[in-house]
């Protein structure tokens, strides 16, 4: 048995533990079955657990019980007209999601046995690796920290998750809306961003429409326009987007439907630097004498060169 599967498994049996205390759980178990499980699965919690301190819904009925704990979540695939509820079926909720391929779907009872719950333990998720159990809202400028594998392996769990309730071709053709990306093949999906990924790695510029599908991914609001991610972007990096071409980022992009693209430079804060730029321009006008040149420079963080060319 696989790590990634071992953790979830221990992940579920730890939300059902919590239904045999008497502990409420905010995450929301969801399961990706037909309506006709609902009623094996009521049956045997009534087998094995004492307390009825959970509720079994179906995904269009969620928003009956916002404030609810312990709620298990019955999905078939959602239907594209549904999709604008998206964003809100997952607005501050947290869903520890089981594929429908798990074992937890053909033996049911090895789950809530209480006599496995009573002897299984917690197991702690690192914040960074929730995305691989977990369907829930990240914020978006967080994900720049990952590593270049963790950033390419959230991209794509989280598509092959969303597809799991959606067409995933529905997904995509969403994901690269109103972007420069390309793609022919659904299959190829996979490799469709690593070369973004990578060049935010290396040179560290962020391509706009990588900024976009990682905005999209984070926050479930996949039609959400390029104007409002643009400017989230630009409030969390200080700069705007500039137009690069392979030449002079000294990097060439696969799936360009043309030969310049977008990206944000994140190797300096163009607004801090504007501030510091006008702090040393301001020191210089004092004209202070043990105020030279040097000690604004390491007052301001700026080189030599551009305390000189401060001005007002």
């Amino acid at each position: 048995m696989s790590e990634e599967k071992n953790n979830l498994d221990l992940l579920i049996i730890e939300w059902f533990k919590n239904i045999m205390f008497n502990t409420n759980k905010d995450t929301i178990l969801l399961l990706n079955i037909s309506y006709g499980f609902k009623q094996e699965l009521l049956k045997n919690l009534k087998e094995n657990f004492t307390t009825n301190n959970y509720h079994i819904v179906f995904i269009e009925q969620l928003h009956r019980y916002s404030s609810t704990n312990n709620v298990i979540c019955i999905t078939e695939n959602i239907d594209k007209k549904d999709m604008t509820i998206l964003n809100e079926i997952f607005k501050g909720k947290s869903f520890l999601y089981i594929p429908n391929n798990h074992s937890f779907y053909q033996n049911v009872n090895s789950f809530t046995n209480p006599s496995t719950l009573q002897h299984s333990q917690n197991i702690p998720i690192p914040n960074n690796e929730r995305y691989t159990y977990y369907l829930e809202k990240i914020e978006p400028y967080n994900l720049l920290k990952y590593s270049k594998d963790g950033l390419i392996d959230f991209v794509v769990y989280r598509i092959k998750n969303l597809g799991r309730l959606v067409d995933i071709k529905y997904i995509l053709d969403l994901l690269v809306n109103n972007t420069t990306y390309k793609y022919d093949d659904i299959n190829y999906y996979q490799r469709l961003f690593n070369d973004d990924i990578i060049l935010l790695h290396s040179k560290k510029i962020l391509t706009s429409r990588l900024a976009t599908i990682l905005y999209r991914l984070a926050t479930f609001e996949l039609n959400a326009n390029t104007t409002k991610i643009g400017r989230y972007f630009h409030d969390k990096s200080g700069n705007k987007s500039k137009v690069y071409n392979p030449k002079s980022c000294g990097f060439a992009l696969q799936n360009l439907k043309y030969k310049s693209f977008k990206a944000y430079d994140l190797n300096v804060n163009e607004s801090e630097l504007a501030i510091r730029k006008e702090i040393a321009a301001k020191l210089k006008s004092l004209n202070i004498l043990d105020l030279d040149i040097g000690l604004i420079s390491e007052v301001t963080g700026l080189s030599i060169e551009n305390v000189k060319k401060s001005t007002f």
